[in-house]
């Protein structure tokens, strides 16, 4: 694989990971503010929840989480998001 090749997966399983965390994402009107506890969830020592006030910057917040999120499936020997993703639609 090149190393091409190896960028654009790994940019269509972080886009992955960003979409299912913004399906996961409220905006909460008494806060005025968006967040999403979608890392928290998963790895609650390791990432919290996300929140912003501006909606761009609350999705640039959850890129950057997807991005470490990515690296600490790899880096702990978690199956890779992909293979998540494809235990979940088999099950």
């Amino acid at each position: 694989m090149t190393k091409k090749q190896e960028q654009l997966n790994r940019d269509s399983e972080i886009e992955k990971i960003v979409q299912d965390a913004l399906k996961d994402s409220y905006h909460y009107e008494n806060m005025n503010c968006y967040g999403t506890h979608y890392f928290w969830v998963k790895t609650a020592n390791k990432f919290s929840a996300i929140f912003d006030k501006d909606f761009n910057t609350f999705v640039e917040k959850v890129r950057d989480t997807a991005s470490a999120y990515r690296n600490h499936l790899i880096a702990n020997k978690y199956n890779t998001y992909k293979r998540e993703v494809q235990l979940k639609e088999v099950a």
